[in-house]
């Protein structure tokens, strides 16, 4: 890096640097999103919401 840095005008020495740091946080971002997304799917009973009285339960349905 440091020899795109000497590239880069020294006025924009920090452009690179910077544009390092967001990339890196970034792929942090989206690793951590796949491991919670991969807990999440490989837990079937943890769930957000409700479930359906109709979701197969027949039993609690009123007569038409």
């Amino acid at each position: 890096m440091g020899w795109a840095s000497q590239a880069v005008n020294r006025e924009r020495g920090w452009l690179l640097p910077t544009a390092a740091v967001v990339l890196i946080a970034y792929g942090l971002v989206q690793v951590v999103s796949g491991v919670v997304a991969e807990v999440r799917r490989r837990r079937p009973g943890r769930r957000r919401g409700r479930r359906r009285a109709t979701d197969g339960d027949t039993s609690r349905r009123l007569p038409a």
